[in-house]
């Protein structure tokens, strides 16, 4: 069984396909988040890398919300954030108040895409299905699998937040 949607809002496409039962056996999700970046300049995240300022592998930002921050404070500059494999959690609330509004909050000219090794040159060398990028809203790590009322209540309400930036 494959099931697919896209979400377009604004200058945003958010598309993610489903492979696998949907009846709790195992599943495979594919998450590709783009916008409009010709030219764009490259940013790395690594979960298990350097955190440094994210120009290379090497370098790279060790949480996503780190590089959103930096591409968010260079509105002129059109950004691609290359994600290696791992497990993302929100930084950013929208609320300061209130924890569950942490989110990754997509931007305008900016791409976010996942599935990476951490040694890529180019795009099309990446395996998503052997190296996932998961985005999770699981604050404390101490979800369990299939059961969706213990250990819910830190979680954040909206994992990704697109917003319409057309005007």
């Amino acid at each position: 069984e494959q099931v697919e949607a896209t979400l377009n809002a604004g200058r945003h496409v958010l598309r993610v396909s489903h492979k696998g039962a949907l009846d709790g056996g195992e599943q495979t999700f594919s998450l590709i988040i783009t916008g409009a970046v010709r030219g764009a300049e490259r940013l790395h995240v690594d979960a298990s890398g350097p955190d440094g300022l994210g120009a290379s592998w090497g370098e790279a930002f060790r949480e996503l919300a780190d590089a959103l921050v930096y591409a968010r404070n260079r509105p002129d500059i059109d950004f691609e954030i290359w994600v290696a494999g791992g497990e993302y959690r929100p930084i950013d609330a929208i609320d300061p108040g209130d924890f569950r509004t942490r989110t990754f909050e997509l931007l305008p000219n900016t791409a976010v895409v996942g599935g990476f090794a951490g040694d890529e040159s180019f795009a099309a060398e990446r395996a998503p299905g052997a190296t996932p990028t998961v985005l999770t809203g699981d604050a404390n790590g101490d979800d369990i699998p299939g059961d969706f009322t213990a250990w819910r209540s830190e979680n954040s309400y909206h994992v990704v937040l697109c917003r319409d930036s057309s005007g």
